[in-house]
């Protein structure tokens, strides 16, 4: 659909904002309506730059602006505030990967003949890649639905179905909504499957358990529950060989996270020369953290192409201590593993 498309929308206010806005995007193509042959067609033969323009189009729908944040050199983190400090679950794919990660997406759904795994590869791809800086869940939503029903204007039902999918968590809380939308993220047991499965293949299974523990003990809190978290403030004050206040941020950040954390440590103790964590953090400098956060994104990728393997129909063994597996507890596939497939 093009950015020149994105650049004409108007911000419409009206019943369904964003149907109106669909309806404005068929228009400039010619077209009345779009179903799910056609929708397939143009999710089929897209190159890597019409995808990408879709996505920029449709977030420019589902917001109702073309005057976004510029996203392009952002890395995005999944977090949450515990006692008013940033406790960072997982970092997301660095911009420099989103055209890889989205050329795999695209060549997976090509390959795939049925229309609900397409609308699925589809929606994982949005979120996953998480191109824009706001509404990447509910682009994918809206993806997903044309995809899979097409979109008419004049039908009320997909009118209504459009609206719904481009509904925001907090709009359906204000409705009284009591279930929440769909999510297309892949469940914590697939990313500690491939975690584990990747430690295991590079022989530092021991040295990540070490390190989980070390970050458990050594750089942890505890919240209001009685529950560990990574505090910022005490990874932050051990990274002392790191005077860019930017680049410390981002090291924290790497550390905290879930699963990927305790393997960045791995990679800081390596750097630096030591297997005590804490010495590895205040003998860590800059060339070094570049070095770790790198290792970082290059992980994020290539866990973020399996996952569109997994939601293409491969399957992955689930290990409930990935470190020590004498057998897999069992195998995790597309409908237990990826939250929103149906």
């Amino acid at each position: 659909m093009g950015e020149q498309l994105a650049d004409n929308l108007p911000n419409m206010q009206t019943a369904h904002p964003v149907a109106q806005r669909l309806t404005e995007g068929l228009q400039h193509l010619g077209m009345e309506q779009l179903d799910t042959a056609q929708a397939n067609n143009l999710l089929q033969h897209a190159t890597l730059r019409q995808a990408r323009e879709g996505i920029d189009y449709l977030n420019a729908a589902v917001l109702g602006t073309v005057e976004r944040p510029d996203h392009s050199q952002t890395t995005s983190s999944v977090s949450r505030m515990v006692d008013g400090k940033e406790v960072v679950g997982q970092m997301l794919l660095a911009p420099r990967h989103r055209d890889e990660f989205l050329d795999h997406t695209m060549r997976t759904i090509r390959s795939t003949e049925d229309v609900t795994r397409r609308a699925n590869l589809a929606a994982f791809g949005i979120v996953l890649g998480h191109f824009e800086r706001d509404g990447n869940g509910r682009s994918a939503r809206v993806a997903h639905e044309v995809i899979t029903n097409g979109f008419d204007p004049n039908s009320e039902a997909s009118v209504q179905a459009i609206a719904a999918a481009s509904a925001s968590r907090d709009e359906l809380r204000a409705q009284g909504a009591s279930t929440i939308p769909i999510s297309f993220a892949p469940s914590n047991e697939l990313r500690r499957a491939w975690v584990g499965e990747t430690i295991q293949r590079e022989g530092v299974a021991e040295s990540f358990v070490a390190k989980r523990t070390q970050i458990e003990g050594q750089f942890s809190s505890l919240d209001q529950h009685g529950m560990p978290y990574p505090d910022p403030e005490k990874i932050e004050g051990a990274l002392s060989g790191i005077g860019n206040g930017e680049l410390k941020s981002r090291v924290r950040k790497t550390v905290q996270q879930v699963d990927f954390g305790p393997r960045a440590a791995v990679d800081i103790c390596a750097v630096a020369g030591t297997e005590d964590l804490g010495e590895a953090f205040a003998k860590l400098d800059e060339a070094g953290a570049q070095q770790v956060i790198a290792a970082d994104d290059e992980r994020k990728l290539a866990f973020s192409k399996r996952v569109i393997d997994v939601a293409a129909g491969a399957e992955l063994p689930y290990y409930a201590k990935p470190e020590t597996p004498p057998a897999p507890d069992f195998m995790l596939n597309a409908e237990n593993a990826l939250m929103g497939y149906h």
